[in-house]
């Protein structure tokens, strides 16, 4: 199995907090197939559990129940708002939240999930464990097997009650509408049917940075960012034909700055049902948007480290056997141990132990991930010295590395860069045939008032035609030619790169002729 595949923000964008949560679970799901597929990421489990906790800690209601009503999954806002616990919930069926005077609802809301319909943002009403009836909205989506076949659904629910009895007080008292909404948690702003604000409480004065008398009579257009000013023109259009809402929308702060925030809206209508403006109750989520964005972060980072292991154990691991296959054909042959026999028997055994060091270091920097990479002092000339000592023998084939070990050359990196190294020469050794040459060498190189070592890594091997190096670093993208096959690999190489500050890129080993040979350029800051 690969890797799951990745998504970008946009998918967090101009959702609702319903939507927000439901990605969390696919998150949630993704990870398990992870932990499974690689369990000896410790880290891996710690992500999983914490998307978990997210939406265990909701404040919102989230259940499971089957296509027979049978409740399934009840997390903490379940029971806050229910009133039941998890144990005395689970088992039970659906009646015990449907008031017994609805008695078509269950099965009209199981009919639609057969179907496989979504009911979002449907409003109810539900029953407390003491028989107390709250209003709701419900956003509810049918559960898929792994066969695509429909076993029950997921139900996200929020006790709206307090907006319905703040919708009554505003249409009976004008006085009681302020004394309610200047002590509310939420923002609050009141818009007329041009658009223009007339009303707007302390708390989402203090949001915006804005003083209240700066924010009354000013168009709400004016607060939008201009990502989300299409949003809010369609907002508008919908009030107007009497549809409530509720949206994630992102504000544009006095000093320029944004505000991430969840905004669920009505609409006023005078006794002529004639449209006459709407409300706006204004929750902060940037910082919830800000750990969506974080998570997201974490698993691709995930991903890529997993990805470095299972393409360069694989490469380890080959030369490990190649240089046991080389021991076990002089014994089959009769030939008697000997310092080359031995020397087999080291080199695969170092093999061995740098593939369980990748998986440290892998581990390590899953551990870290959250404050970035742990760098220390490199001595590139050094490892590369090391690299050539592991790779100059190759089973069945006459390999050349030409290298003068440079001195005290320090760059600020980790023990991962030597896969930098080895990923190069690996791949120029892997996808040539016959004798191959690597020349390396380091020398100092100024940029832009920058000190740099230059690492230059050149091979005679096929080349890569011009049109396919720069692909090369793109993940998953392979060349045409022999030489071509490591696209993963170099797309970890310029990963792991720009984790040291430095760049890597292609050029020709013969100017204007690929065909004879690929010459690696890095760039790493002297430290």
């Amino acid at each position: 199995m690969g890797p799951e595949p990745g998504f970008n923000k946009t998918e967090f964008e101009g959702k609702s907090k319903e939507e927000l949560i439901s990605k969390i679970n696919e998150l949630g799901e993704r990870f398990e197939r992870l932990k499974a597929e690689h369990n000896k990421c410790s880290r891996e489990s710690e992500s999983y559990s914490l998307l978990a906790n997210i939406v265990n800690q909701s404040n919102d209601a989230i259940i499971g129940f089957t296509l027979d009503g049978v409740l399934t999954a009840w997390n903490r806002g379940a029971e806050r708002i229910y009133g039941y616990t998890a144990q005395e919930a689970i088992g039970k069926t659906l009646p015990i939240i449907i008031p017994p005077e609805e008695p078509y609802e269950m099965p009209k809301m199981i009919e639609a999930i057969k179907k496989g319909r979504r009911l979002d943002y449907y409003e109810s009403v539900r029953m407390r464990k003491d028989g107390t009836r709250i209003d709701t909205s419900l956003s509810i989506s049918p559960i898929f097997d792994s066969g695509g076949h429909i076993i029950g659904a997921s139900c996200i629910s929020r006790d709206i009650t307090g907006h319905k009895r703040l919708e009554k007080e505003l249409r009976e008292s004008e006085e009681n509408y302020r004394r309610i909404v200047e002590t509310a948690e939420e923002g609050i702003i009141v818009v007329d049917k041009n658009d223009k604000v007339t009303f707007a409480n302390q708390k989402i004065a203090n949001m915006l940075d804005y003083k209240i008398d700066e924010i009354i009579g000013q168009n709400i257009f004016v607060l939008a960012d201009k990502e989300s000013i299409g949003c809010l023109a369609y907002i508008m259009a919908e009030h107007q034909k009497g549809i409530k809402m509720q949206f994630d929308f992102k504000f544009l702060k006095k000093g320029g700055s944004h505000m991430w925030a969840v905004v669920p809206t009505t609409p006023f209508f005078n006794e002529l049902g004639e449209f006459t403006g709407a409300l706006y109750m204004i929750s902060d989520i940037t910082e919830h948007i800000k750990t969506e964005e974080e998570l997201h972060e974490a698993k691709a980072e995930i991903e890529i480290y997993i990805d470095l292991m299972s393409h360069d154990i694989r490469n380890l691991n080959q030369i490990s056997a190649g240089y046991l296959e080389l021991a076990i054909d002089a014994l089959d042959r009769g030939v008697k141990p000997d310092d080359k026999f031995k020397q087999s028997l080291y080199k695969s055994l170092q093999s061995l132990n740098n593939s369980s060091q990748l998986i440290d270091n892998v581990k390590m920097i899953l551990r870290k991930r959250t404050g970035g990479i742990k760098l220390r002092a490199i001595d590139i000339g050094q490892m590369l010295d090391e690299v050539k000592k592991l790779y100059e023998i190759a089973p069945g084939r006459v390999v050349t590395i030409n290298y003068t070990p440079a001195k005290d050359c320090l760059v600020m990196a980790n023990e991962l860069l030597l896969d930098v190294f080895s990923n190069i020469i690996g791949n120029a050794i892997k996808h040539s045939t016959g004798p191959i040459v690597v020349d390396i060498g380091v020398e100092k190189f100024t940029s832009d008032y920058k000190r740099y070592y230059m690492v230059s890594i050149t091979d005679n091997g096929p080349g890569i035609p011009d049109e396919q190096k720069g692909k090369l670093f793109t993940r998953f993208e392979k060349g045409k030619t022999k030489a071509g096959g490591g696209g993963l690999g170099l797309y970890l190489v310029k990963t792991l790169l720009e984790d040291f500050h430095g760049v890597i890129w292609i050029e020709n080993r013969i100017p204007g002729d690929y065909t004879k040979g690929s010459r690696f350029v890095i760039l790493l800051p002297v430290m």
